[in-house]
């Protein structure tokens, strides 16, 4: 991506402090933008994004919060437009993974995955949306006012055999895609709403599944494992202008697992 083209514009990144959400956080600034670094508990890693960030010469800040408490929600995104002004980008990324089979599963196992992904992408959006988003207007002749992109994954497209022992996981992720579909009828067109939809990439978040689970994964893709980069890649595109045509979508930077048109 061009460097600046999200010049002027602070980006919230959840669960920022590791994985594919560091990574998007870094590639958002590279990109110019300002960046809001969302996290639960790790505060020393989301300084060092922060840091990071910095280095590059723009605006960063490390703000904790729990995605899915609604008052702690509200008083993110006002920290976040006390510090940098309205918030242009959205990047839902906040979640967590666990792994049993269904019939060995209680319900606050399967509330927690609830929560913790749409739950917060429902928290963080509305939120978003009511203090700073709905009053935006296009900046620098763009014909779109802001973006909000949302996690998902491609097991959640594909379910299977692979998700067999997540299935809250590719539930809660199919029901990403679902949201993010009906809020792009809702927004259009000053906002877009997309779906970035991974593979398997070596992240933190895979050390709660099984070394088993990881090498039979590794054997259905076609591109291997991929990097956090190609994901945030393609978050970066979906944010910039080059993308002001997409609503509604679902990107799928996951190596040929998932091929759907």
């Amino acid at each position: 991506m061009d460097m600046g083209e999200l010049t002027g514009k602070a980006a919230l990144v959840t669960g920022g402090s590791r994985g594919l959400g560091a990574a998007t956080a870094l590639a958002l600034a590279d990109a110019g933008a300002d960046v809001a670094v969302n996290y639960v508990k790790r505060r020393d890693k989301a300084e060092e994004v922060v840091e990071k960030i910095k280095a590059k010469g723009r605006c960063a800040i490390a703000i904790q919060a729990d995605c899915t408490d609604e008052s702690a929600v509200k008083d993110m995104v006002n920290q976040v437009k006390s510090e940098f002004g309205e918030i242009r980008i959205l990047m839902n990324n906040s979640g967590v993974l666990t792994q049993m089979l269904l019939q060995d599963m209680s319900l606050d196992d399967w509330e927690n995955i609830m929560a913790s992904h749409l739950r917060s992408t429902f928290l963080v959006s509305r939120e978003c949306l009511r203090q700073s988003m709905l009053s935006l207007r296009p900046m620098n002749g763009e014909r779109r006012a802001a973006k909000i992109i949302n996690m998902s994954s491609g097991i959640g497209q594909k379910g299977g055999i692979g998700g067999s022992t997540i299935v809250h996981y590719v539930t809660a992720k199919a029901g990403i895609i679902g949201f993010t579909k009906a809020l792009a009828g809702a927004l259009a067109p000053l906002i877009t709403v997309n779906a970035v939809s991974p593979g398997t990439h070596p992240t933190d978040i895979l050390g709660d599944l099984s070394e088993e689970w990881k090498q039979e994964k590794e054997k259905e893709l076609l591109l291997g494992f991929g990097t956090v980069e190609d994901v945030a890649d393609s978050v970066v595109f979906i944010a910039s202008p080059k993308a002001d045509y997409y609503t509604g979508q679902v990107l799928q930077p996951n190596g040929g697992d998932v091929m759907n048109g």
